[in-house]
Order: C-alpha cells, then sequence, then structure tokens
C-alpha cells in the first residue's frame, strides 16, 4: 500500500466516525455513506490481499535461493564429479553431468537441473556403482520439486501484489470523489454552523505535509491530499 493510499483510507475511516456523529437521514446522504462504507470494507481486504502477495513473492525469492544453493552444493556437484568418473566407459554421461549454473534466471536454473536429474534416474543403474547415493538422488528430485512449487507461489504473489494494488488504486480514487460529494452536502446543511464545517475540514483532510497556510482574508484552514511535489490540496 502506498504511502497516500494508507492516508486515503485513514481519512475515510476518520469522515465515517464523523459522520456516525453527526447523523444526516436525508435519503440522498445516506447513500453516499453507504458506498463508502462499501469502499473502505473492500480497501481492508484489498490491503490484506496485496500484503499477502508481497509475503508470499519475498517468500519464495528467499526459498528458492536456499534451494538452489544446497542443490549446487550438494546432488549438482555429487552428479557432476561422478559424472567425470564415469566418462571412461561411458563418455556420453561426462558431457550429460557437466553443470555449469552460467544462467542468470531462475527458470533457466530449474530447466538444466531437471534435465539433470532426469538422466540421472534414466542411468541410475551405472551411476550407482561409481559412487552415486540413492538418497541424494531422491534429495535432488525434492527439492527440485519444492523449487517448481516456489516458482509457482512467486508468480502468484506478484499477480495478487498486481491486482490488488491495481484495485486500491481504483478504490481511492472512488473514496475520494465521495468524500467530495459528501463535502459539498455536509457544508451546506452546517452552513451556520462554523465549528461543525472546521471540524468537518479537518477530518476530511489527507495529512501528509504541512497544511497550507489559509489564504489571506480567507479566515479558514482546509485540509487536503499530498500531490508529487508534497504539497497539500482539499480532499473535497
Amino acid at each position: 500500500m502506498t504511502a497516500v493510499t494508507r492516508r486515503v483510507l485513514e481519512m475515510l475511516v476518520r469522515v465515517l466516525a464523523w459522520i456516525g456523529a453527526h447523523p444526516n437521514d436525508d435519503a440522498g446522504f445516506q447513500v453516499l455513506v453507504v458506498r463508502l462504507q462499501t469502499v473502505v470494507t473492500r480497501m481492508t481486504q484489498v490491503v490484506d490481499e496485496q500484503r499477502g502477495g508481497r509475503v508470499d513473492t519475498r517468500a519464495a525469492r528467499v526459498r528458492k535461493r536456499e534451494l538452489r544453493q544446497a542443490m549446487l552444493a550438494g546432488p549438482i556437484a555429487l552428479l557432476s564429479r561422478i559424472g567425470s568418473l564415469v566418462g571412461g566407459d561411458h563418455p556420453e554421461l561426462r558431457v550429460t553431468f557437466t553443470f555449469r549454473p552460467t544462467a542468470n534466471s531462475m527458470l533457466a536454473f530449474l530447466r538444466a537441473a531437471r534435465v539433470m536429474f532426469e538422466q540421472a534416474q534414466a542411468n541410475v543403474e551405472v551411476l550407482v556403482q561409481h559412487g552415486l547415493s540413492a538418497s541424494a538422488l531422491t534429495q535432488f528430485g525434492q527439492w527440485l520439486d519444492e523449487f517448481e512449487r516456489m516458482m509457482a507461489l512467486g508468480a502468484q504473489g506478484r499477480t495478487r501484489h498486481t491486482a490488488a494494488t491495481r484495485q486500491l488504486e481504483a478504490l481511492t480514487k472512488e473514496g475520494l470523489a465521495i468524500v467530495r460529494a459528501l463535502d459539498a452536502s455536509i457544508r451546506l446543511r452546517y452552513a451556520d454552523d462554523r465549528q461543525a464545517v472546521e471540524q468537518w475540514i479537518s477530518t476530511q483532510a489527507v495529512i501528509g505535509a504541512p497544511v497550507e497556510k489559509a489564504k489571506a482574508g480567507d479566515g479558514s484552514t482546509h485540509g487536503g491530499t499530498p500531490t508529487a511535489g508534497g504539497d497539500v490540496r482539499p480532499a473535497a
């Protein structure tokens, strides 16, 4: 969640609290309130979805690195060394098990390692005769399967995070639009109640930078949404 989205969500919650303390039974006003409640509820849910996607992506990234290092240091190194021993009788295997992890992408690593594993399974009898441990080959297969699961988890996490981010952007805009509509209604209703209007202005300000000083002769202070330059503009 971006800083702007977080501040807007905090503001929307304050707005609902202010409205709860200042009842208004007008049908049109209530339609806006219900819409705003729906937006806040959905934003909260999407924030959790976004966070979950980010957590899955990071967890998958860390585990893939661990598995890659374990396979390179363990079964891949073992197969490479045994392949050099077998090469005298089976020269084709020397090439098969010469593993050079120069690929930068995890997907390329997985493909190369999977080919190596499959070739080891196909020639397991020969390799065992030259010192391959059956348990090491089994472990290799288990790590490869987990690596693939982590690849899928990371992809799903990125998809969830991206989708949630786009939803939050849309919901943020919708929430601000609803507040602008509420602002017009509230200012009209409390036109003769200066204190209520000032409280409302403070409530619907999106705090992210120092509040702009009121213009000369204005007599009021306006909160607002932060712009790219760090300024503050009225949320309404």
